[in-house]
């Protein structure tokens, strides 16, 4: 029992906004991203919706997600009666979609022209429902405009007009025919596209046209820094600077009512700016200084409904003022989906929880995992991370460090920021960097490690400004350095752990040349994460994740475990998983508690409770998330970073019972007898396996088999509960009784055979194997799974013996049970619960 919850990151650059005709009334929102690498190659998250204006979000199901960038969105356009008919249109790096149930479902309406999609700009005119004029432009293998006038049935391309920036139609269409499209200059339409003249040369990003434009003919563009303004429908034009710190305006969003009220939206490279005087002197909205503003969608009831939303690389904000002057401004939503979350980190004393994404930069929580804010890098070029440190005195200096890998093409770099999240600075670049390490006395000594392929381990003693190698790595050696950790009390303890493709390497105080280990793990191991225990100064414990590959070249995982400073290592697999384990993570009272976590890439986390030796899954977050790092705060909160974002799991109780669900190895003691217990995948109440007890559809036989555990139930334990299922079968028609099978009230000596078969739970004496009790006697062939639960409460602060058995006489029927799902779960008070966490004191 516990509580799994996602809070977040979510995120997802917001290039593409669009309201819904009816935004007053509905809500709706569709939203998109796209990102692109140097190859030119585009993904994004696909088809967001939000129902509530903005707030929250969706993705909605596209049968086409294999289509070449058919998941990068580069712009919406709605039909002016998408409140009765739904239709949408998208344009994304793979061609057009389409959308017929207000952006629940769409459709891919094919490639144009052989492009293989790669679409900008997207406009459906005024009086689409009659007309079915939709302009698209290209936006990466040339500058084409493209338009149908069936409702997006067929094409044609006119390569006369530069349609990558905006496209925009006259709000009277229907009768003047104008439309402008932007992009190498401004072309104007007056015959609904069939020709096209240039009316402005500069290259714009944006555009935009007067709600009145019928009367006033005023046009507005947006290009590299300047803004421009047209009165007589793009004959002649006037610029305005919007601010010297623009480089591109990116987006242009204008009052539905501008005729009274004269406001116009900026969304620039460095922020986002207003005008309420016709897009003559300008102003920056309070709060989005530095913002790169992606896109800009506005409420058709504006002013009277006062919401335009603001596309960033961080998600979507909203304003929500008519007056921008005053008001909400810059009101936070929910990104658009949990973001790919790895590597994951946790400050001292809980003051930050630290995570890098896929391609969506940075994000930190206070530590609760609940509220997360982006931490910069969010609009960089397409990354990932392999690892982040926290300063242990960040509450003061805010400094961070990000080891961050390019996701297409080739390098890696360390990344330091000293404002908490802003001004990232690289410091340090090598082929890949695998892990970062921090002092902990980092405030006073400045030393960083960094493990990485090229060149090992090197240090910085200066906070990163220069680099040096820490010890020598042997010249003819095949070790890797990818991970490393250092002594809770470094530097007193100068030893430097490291690990790779080869094992286990460590470097101790004074001495020059990097060792390996004794034992344990060899050049064989390939190690995927360290943990060092917080009382290593008195355990010497360590912790590691590795893989070897066996005899027939099958792939194991193990945790392995040191007890003197990294010398010699001893794997430990009792009730773990033979499948990939990503990290481990070592509790902050390791002494008191001895509790140990294991995450694996099949979305399960593993607690142990004995210092590693053992260990019980304790479950996997909603819809089973692949899980890679762990971390655990001082209340005993469990951490997860996953490809849906970080989870956390907190609960009351935890699982005594080892390998409960018989997906592992371990735990049971399984005697051998004439019809040994076994591991079964025939009748499996859930996962892969259960535990098969007695005869099934093989030769009967006179025969006892069982699975048992013992169990030491705390003495502290407030309430203990043991739960499993079974699943009996039987074809004999007579029940053995127990008082004749178990006279001397010793399962060990069982008395001479007795007719009839039984199907048993007891708890046994593990000293001398005597009965304490009988849970349940039967012989049942019910053939369907049956939940139990019994109170042991009665035995806290003893050790029993759990006994599930069958015994079968060997005449007439068979008779076994399967068993599945079992757990012994204790409630006792924590030992955080009267810890006293003191502030650490940092010289």
């Amino acid at each position: 029992p516990g509580v799994w919850s996602g809070g977040g990151p979510r995120g997802g650059s917001a290039n593409a906004l669009v309201v819904s005709p009816n935004f007053a009334n509905d809500g709706i929102v569709l939203g998109g991203e796209w990102r692109t690498d140097y190859q030119g190659a585009q993904w994004g998250m696909g088809f967001m919706k939000s129902s509530d204006g903005g707030l929250t979000w969706e993705s909605k199901p596209d049968p086409y997600e294999s289509t070449y960038n058919g998941t990068a969105v580069h712009d919406y356009a709605l039909s002016p009666n998408f409140a009765s008919d739904g239709i949408g249109f998208a344009a994304t790096g793979g061609g057009v979609f389409r959308t017929d149930d207000s952006g629940e479902n769409w459709r891919w309406l094919g490639n144009l022209d052989g492009l293989g999609g790669w679409l900008g700009p997207i406009a459906l005119a005024p009086d689409f429902p009659s007309s079915g004029h939709i302009m698209t432009g290209a936006s990466y293998y040339s500058d084409s405009l493209y338009i149908s006038r069936d409702g997006g049935a067929t094409w044609t391309r006119d390569d006369t007009p530069s349609a990558s920036g905006d496209i925009v139609y006259s709000p009277n269409f229907a009768s003047d025919q104008t439309a402008f499209t932007a992009g190498g200059g401004v072309f104007k339409t007056e015959d609904a596209g069939l020709t096209w003249t240039e009316i402005l040369t500069e290259t714009v990003r944006s555009l935009a046209v007067s709600p009145d434009f019928a009367a006033d003919n005023t046009l507005f563009a947006g290009g590299w820094g300047d803004f421009s303004i047209s009165t007589d429908g793009g004959g002649s034009w006037i610029t305005r600077t919007v601010a010297a710190e623009v480089r591109t305006i990116d987006a242009l969003a204008v009052s539905p009512q501008w005729g009274t009220d004269g406001v116009i939206f900026a969304g620039a490279d460095s922020g986002l700016y207003w005008s309420d005087d016709g897009g003559l002197t300008w102003d920056l909205v309070d709060g989005y200084g530095g913002t790169a503003v992606l896109s800009l969608a506005i409420s058709p009831d504006w002013p009277t409904d006062p919401t335009l939303l603001v596309g960033t690389h961080e998600g979507v904000f909203r304003l929500l003022t008519a007056d921008p002057a005053s008001g909400e401004r810059k009101q936070p939503t929910e990104g658009f989906a949990p973001l790919y979350s790895y590597p994951l980190t946790l400050g001292a004393n809980d003051n930050l929880l630290l995570t890098g994404t896929y391609n969506h930069g940075i994000w930190g929580s206070d530590g609760s995992g609940v509220a997360w804010q982006p931490f910069g890098q969010q609009g960089s070029t397409l990354s990932s991370y392999t690892d982040l440190a926290i300063s242990p005195n960040y509450a003061h200096d805010q400094t961070l460090f990000a080891a961050q890998i390019r996701t297409r093409g080739i390098g890696s770099s360390l990344y330091r920021t000293i404002h908490g999240g802003q001004n990232w600075t690289a410091v340090y670049s090598t082929d890949s960097i695998g892990s970062v390490a921090l002092s902990p006395q980092f405030a006073s000594d400045e030393t960083v490690f960094v493990a990485g392929y090229e060149r090992a381990v090197e240090r910085s003693t200066d906070g990163g400004n220069t680099w040096l190698p820490a010890g020598n790595w042997p010249a003819n050696s095949r070790g890797i350095a990818v991970q490393i950790a250092l002594p809770p009390t470094y530097p007193a303890d100068e030893t430097v752990f490291a690990g790779g493709s080869y094992g286990f390497w460590r470097l101790l105080p004074g001495a020059t040349d990097w060792e390996t280990a004794v034992s344990g793990l060899t050049d064989d191991h390939t190690i995927q994460a360290l943990a060092v225990s917080p009382a290593y100064a008195t355990d010497q414990t360590l912790f590691a994740v590795a893989n070897w590959y066996g005899a027939s070249f099958d792939l194991h995982y193990a945790i392995f475990r040191s007890t003197d400073g990294g010398a010699n290592w001893e794997p430990f697999t009792a009730g773990l998983p033979d499948s990939r384990i990503t990290d481990v993570a070592v509790s902050p009272l390791f002494a008191i508690d001895r509790t140990v976590y294991t995450t694996t890439s099949d979305g399960e986390l593993y607690r142990s409770r004995d210092g590693g030796e053992s260990w019980t899954m304790v479950g996997s977050a909603p819809e089973r998330p692949s899980f890679h790092d762990v971390v655990v705060n001082l209340h005993g909160d469990v951490f997860a970073s996953s490809d849906s974002g970080v989870w956390r799991y907190t609960t009351p109780a935890q699982d005594i019972l080892i390998n409960g669900r018989f997906e592992a190895e371990g735990g049971w003691e399984m005697p051998v007898t004439r019809y040994q217990a076994s591991y079964t995948e025939d009748v499996v109440f859930d996962g892969r396996r259960a535990a098969q007890i007695g005869i099934v559809n093989d030769g009967n036989k006179l025969a006892y088999a069982s699975a048992r555990q013992t169990v030491a139930i705390p003495a502290n334990a407030a309430e203990a509960t043991l739960t499993f299922k079974v699943y009996p079968v039987s074809s004999d028609t007579v029940e053995a009784s127990q008082s004749q099978l178990f006279a001397r009230d010793d399962i060990e000596r069982p008395l001479s055979p007795i007719s009839g078969d039984a199907q048993y739970l007891l708890i046994l004496d593990p000293a001398n194997g005597e009965i304490r009790e009988t849970l349940f006697w039967d012989k049942s062939n019910g053939q369907a799974w049956q939940a139990y639960s019994y109170d042991l409460s009665g035995y806290v602060g003893e050790t029993i013996l759990l006994h599930f058995g069958v015994y079968n006489d060997g005449l007439n029927g068979q008779t076994a049970l399967y068993l599945d799902d079992a757990a012994l779960v204790v409630q006792q008070p924590s030992v955080w619960d009267n810890s006293v966490f003191l502030p650490a004191i940092l010289k």
